[in-house]
């Protein structure tokens, strides 16, 4: 099985939660998300799902990301991580 890890952040707190269900980390991301949480869901091999995207990790057969595409949204998130911790409001 493979793991997915939600990643969330809010008012300079982060946090990291691993799960081999897809079910059960949409789950945890949606809640993390409704309550006020930067969150995204990252697969082993790198593709980075925002909350407008949790459905694709319920489809049975979806189709897998592109490296490329998962790259640019883990650099976008490091950016947002650096400008929160310079003080910097995180945006949505």
């Amino acid at each position: 099985m493979a793991t997915l890890v939600v990643h969330a952040l809010k008012d300079g707190e982060s946090t990291q939660l691993s799960f081999t269900s897809p079910v059960l980390a949409v789950a945890k991301g949606r809640g993390l998300f409704k309550t006020g949480w930067m969150v995204e869901i990252i697969e082993e091999d790198g593709s980075v799902y925002k909350p407008s995207d949790f459905d694709q990790l319920l489809a049975f057969d979806r189709p897998k990301r592109t490296k490329e595409s998962s790259h640019e949204a883990v650099l976008d998130l490091l950016e947002k991580v650096l400008a929160d911790h310079d003080g910097h409001k995180i945006k949505q």
